[in-house]
């Protein structure tokens, strides 16, 4: 049977961004599914050209409504009110106008709403898949436990699906909250700016209430980066691979999966004791991101300096998680690896930066990286203008080797 979800899209002056997700949605795979709301909800700009694009835009699946604000709402207060308009249908899909969706983003929203729409832990669940991990800064693959989904304690704002009940639910929150204290958060996250940031109060929200973000393994949005609230220039780390094609998808219950993340992108506790069958009372810290005092535990897994591991594990499995899970030692002389002991025993720096095994991963070795760097400098203009400035200076050098020439020993 059919939901009742609404796709919301939330448009801000990027007349060509919101033309681009409008392409897609329309394009997308609607088979099966009938009377499907579209809502266009455009921010004050002081410019139409949104509004004109909206009103062209011929949607074939159901009825169409544009919400055109007559005062700036900004993209926090935005987002809420958009939100809200899932207590009006059975869920939405919030979709940013820099996005892109799949063809298959709807079949997935339907069957994701009949599979958690009761789960009492799932706060939202989401159409985007993380490439990268936005607190560590650092490549992101979640391990694999054989279905086509993972957990984590963060909220997705890339395409996000909220159902009646979840809405209410983080409303309830947020109309009770006198104040938001944000020092469960990363510190990364701490940072971001309350006032604009409606990511960071559901941050919060849900790793105060231990709850989590559903996620596909295979993205049924991506993120193009365009310029606006929070980038100053294009940028494609966000960019997410695109399911092309519609499947049935296999989902887990959070209550056997492996695959659950914590707000730091690290594996869970929880999914660690039950791959493992143990009760540790553990914090995994695998990309050293956790700062100690925050670490209330009796044991810390982590890439920080120990300077008495009771056990190591490599780093030679990836995702590096694995190498944990599958009691992987480090190879002989190794400085690469994880240790595991007392928290007490542990220090702030790090004992091996895993992005450094990210970049020789992906390029086969740094070299590639510095000669990419040194190129983009020497075809740089303020490099060409230093090299003619000082042509004179290696003429000379090049003549009478006046730089390089070494100091006379007494006595020659």
């Amino acid at each position: 049977m059919q939901a009742d979800i609404a796709i919301i899209v939330v448009a801000y002056n990027r007349p060509q961004s919101l033309s681009r997700l409008l392409w897609s949605l329309q394009a997308a795979d609607y088979t099966g599914f009938a009377n499907i709301p579209l809502i266009i909800s455009i921010d004050y700009s002081g410019d139409d050209k949104c509004e004109a694009i909206a009103s062209r835009f011929d949607w074939k699946h159901g009825e169409k409504k544009i919400i055109a604000h007559s005062q700036n709402l900004g993209l926090k207060n935005h987002i809420l009110q958009c939100g809200d308009m899932a207590l009006l249908y059975d869920g939405v899909i919030v979709l940013e106008d820099d996005l892109f969706v799949s063809p298959a983003f709807y079949p997935y929203a339907q069957q994701a709403y009949r599979f958690y729409k009761d789960a009492e832990a799932i706060a939202g669940i989401g159409l985007y898949n993380y490439p990268f991990n936005e607190i560590a800064f650092c490549p992101f693959v979640p391990i694999a436990d054989g279905y086509d989904n993972y957990f984590m304690q963060v909220p997705c704002s890339w395409g996000q699906l909220w159902t009646k009940q979840q809405w209410q639910n983080f409303k309830a929150y947020y109309s009770a909250a006198a104040d938001f204290n944000f020092h469960l958060l990363p510190e990364v996250v701490q940072a971001w700016p309350s006032a604009t940031s409606w990511k960071k109060i559901f941050y919060q929200y849900i790793v105060e209430r231990n709850l989590y973000f559903l996620y596909p393994r295979i993205s049924l949005t991506t993120n193009f980066g365009d310029k606006g609230q929070h980038h100053s220039a294009e940028t494609m780390v966000w960019q997410s691979a695109l399911l092309l094609r519609n499947m049935n998808f296999r989902f887990s219950q959070i209550e056997n999966a492996i695959s659950i993340y914590d707000a730091y992108f690290e594996l869970s506790v929880e999914a660690y004791n039950r791959f493992t069958n143990q009760s540790l009372d553990i914090c995994i810290d695998l990309n050293g991101s956790k700062p100690l005092s925050k670490v209330n535990n009796r044991f810390l897994l982590s890439s920080k300096y120990c300077g008495t591991p009771q056990q190591k594990f490599g780093m030679q499995l990836y995702p590096f998680e694995k190498n944990v899970l599958m009691n992987l030692e480090p190879l002989n002389n190794s400085t690469n690896f994880f240790s595991l002991s007392h928290t007490k025993e542990f220090e702030q720096r790090l004992g091996v930066d895993r992005r450094f095994l990210d970049i020789n991963r992906s390029f086969m070795n740094i070299d590639f990286i510095v000669d990419k760097g040194r190129n983009e400098i020497k075809n740089s203009n303020d490099y060409k203008l230093g090299h003619f400035l000082l042509k004179p200076f290696y003429f000379l050098n090049n003549k009478f080797n006046i730089f390089n020439r070494k100091p006379k020993k007494n006595g020659q």
